[in-house]
């Protein structure tokens, strides 16, 4: 039973790699990084409320489930558009930034909640902090975040968003080596200045790269522009992983 429900899981999530904020690779080296910060106890308490679901697994099941009738809600959390040239102004209207608020609310008070719910919970923080730092998440209502521009990516058809979500991280071998010597090369200020937790000035330094990523012409990604672009991806993925380890420190460090 268990081979089968694990089988129909895979096959769910592959078939269902729709246009996200990472792709699965992306958000699978985020929990990595977080993982590799964390006390012991914190990873032991988030492997509990996880019951036997790999950190892996849990950062790509919002993923999984985009078209599952019982979370169809949750569509809207994976990103936050604002309009080029302004700012953030706070609504009630489900996005990534007040569910990730109101996800670590939820979790600092878990104590109060059902073992399934802080279940969810981990796995909706875990995907949302990797969301926000994806540019185009983060990116104008007018092209849907990139979602709507059509670019040919090395002479191959893609989307602007898919170039951010997969094209990049394929192309230039994205791994966790190459996050590790971002890792390493952070000075002490720099990495104290990255773990405050943010989220809003985490959006907004995400939409500071916004002028990198509509950096081309005619609807060509060239290779100039991929390897101008993978230090950034890199830089994004450790930050988040950085941010998800502090908040998962903070939340789980000490016994209910």
């Amino acid at each position: 039973m268990r081979k089968s429900f694990t089988t129909f899981i895979l096959c769910f999530f592959f078939f269902n790699l729709q246009v996200s904020a990472w792709s699965s690779q992306g958000h699978k080296l985020i929990v990595k990084i977080a993982k590799s910060q964390l006390n012991k106890n914190v990873i032991e308490w988030v492997d509990y409320y996880l019951k036997g679901m790999s950190w892996e697994l849990a950062a790509t099941w919002m993923d999984m489930v985009k078209n599952d009738s019982r979370h169809v809600g949750m569509k809207s959390w994976h990103y936050v558009y604002i309009e080029k040239d302004k700012t953030y102004v706070k609504t009630k209207e489900p996005n990534a930034i007040n569910q990730l608020e109101f996800t670590i609310t939820l979790l600092k008070n878990r104590n109060l909640l059902e073992m399934e719910k802080v279940s969810e919970l981990i796995r909706v923080l875990f995907h949302l902090v990797g969301d926000v730092h994806q540019p185009l998440n983060c990116g104008y209502p007018t092209d849907k975040g990139g979602n709507d521009v059509a670019v040919k990516f090395l002479d191959k058809p893609s989307s602007l968003n898919k170039v951010w979500e997969q094209d990049l991280l394929e192309e230039k071998k994205v791994d966790m080596w190459a996050c590790s010597r971002v890792l390493l090369g952070l000075s002490s200020k720099e990495r104290h200045q990255i773990q405050r937790i943010e989220i809003v000035n985490w959006v907004q330094e995400s939409r500071q790269l916004l002028p990198h990523v509509y950096n081309f012409k005619n609807g060509k990604i060239e290779q100039d522009y991929v390897n101008a672009n993978n230090p950034i991806v890199c830089k994004q993925l450790v930050k988040a992983g950085l941010r998800l380890a502090t908040i998962l420190n903070k939340i789980f460090d000490s016994q209910i």
